[in-house]
């Protein structure tokens, strides 16, 4: 039961990591994009 609860963690890290990098990678590739989703979300808040 521990084990499967370790491998459930390590799959979710892995998961959000990936996430990450790949929000992060899009953010750089399109600025234009991304200044205009920061302007839309400030706007939302």
């Amino acid at each position: 039961m521990k084990k499967l609860l370790i491998v459930l963690f390590l799959v979710m890290i892995i998961g959000f990591g990936i996430v990450g990098y790949s929000q992060t990678v899009s953010k750089s590739d399109d600025t234009i994009e991304q200044s205009t989703d920061n302007t839309a979300s400030i706007q939302i808040q």
